[in-house]
């Protein structure tokens, strides 16, 4: 089922023209080379007919007042969910939304989606492809690539403002996996990354109840190779996965909000809570 419809409350966002020149994942790189390699690498693969689809958003006069629907309508991706899914996620108090993370860009877009038909006080820790979309900003708390400059205190910054939603009564939409999902070999399965233990954090020091949503899918094959080879050469291609998803659809399966008589239990063992919800998120794999 289709669930794309207007949302009556939310207010029109501002109409800005998106800098083409974030519109890269190479400027994480402190490197000349590596910046122009992903850049061409991305303008064969990708770029140019993703930033036409963003340029006939932004001239778009009848777009959804919602910012998120309207993405996703200009992508072509129908986000299969009933009005049973949805309610099931909370719409007031302190929400963690953890998520397995298949694709990349596109798992952030579709739970901005699947959150904004329920409520409007969510934040969604993703790299920062969207800078300068103030619509989307105030949405995301921007994670930096490991190897980006002075990133252990950008993030250490950006995880102590999820902190501080959530206890404040926010919902934060996290994949604790920390990369997309990818194949030990260029052609075995793929497979998605261990937990790490921030989210727990987030769990263990909070009143917060937690809701798993499964992402069913994988990126290409050609990714697969590429992460074989280097950093590089897979960051070098996740644009063209971001083109590759559109027009195809989402299933996002929303699972059953996990509630404190459960965490409490794991509240001295970071470790074995990741390894719980991991399990737990990856086992609705079976309702897709």
């Amino acid at each position: 089922m289709d669930m794309r419809h207007n949302i009556e409350k939310e207010q029109p966002y501002k109409d800005v023209l998106y800098d083409r020149s974030e519109l890269t994942y190479a400027n994480s790189f402190p490197e000349w080379y590596k910046r122009l390699f992903i850049k061409t690498v991305e303008a064969i693969t990708a770029r140019y007919p993703l930033l036409m689809r963003m340029r006939r958003w932004e001239r778009r006069k009848n777009k959804n007042p919602d910012f998120w629907v309207s993405v996703m309508e200009e992508m072509e991706i129908d986000i299969m969910v009933t009005d049973d899914d949805l309610a099931r996620i909370p719409k007031t108090g302190s929400l963690v939304v953890v998520c397995n993370h298949p694709h990349g860009l596109v798992d952030g877009l579709v739970i901005a989606w699947l959150l904004s038909r329920v409520r409007q006080d969510f934040r969604i820790m993703a790299r920062a492809l969207l800078n300068g979309v103030e619509a989307a900003e105030k949405n995301l708390l921007s994670v930096s690539f490991p190897h980006e400059e002075d990133s252990v205190r950008k993030n250490l910054n950006t995880r102590k403002e999820a902190l501080s939603s959530v206890k404040d009564g926010h919902c934060i939409a996290v994949f604790p996996a920390g990369t997309v999902s990818t194949s030990q070999t260029a052609f075995g399965p793929v497979v998605e990354a261990e937990w790490g233990t921030f989210t727990s954090k987030l769990i263990r020091q909070t009143d917060t109840v937690v809701l798993p949503i499964y992402f069913p899918g994988s990126n290409s094959r050609a990714f697969q190779i590429a992460n074989r080879i280097s950093h590089l050469t897979r960051q070098s291609l996740l644009m063209y996965e971001i083109k590759r998803s559109l027009g195809r659809p989402q299933k996002p399966i929303i699972g059953t909000p996990i509630g404190r008589d459960v965490l409490d239990k794991y509240k001295t063992d970071g470790e074995g809570l990741m390894a719980y919800l991991r399990d737990e998120t990856l086992a609705l794999k079976k309702n897709a």
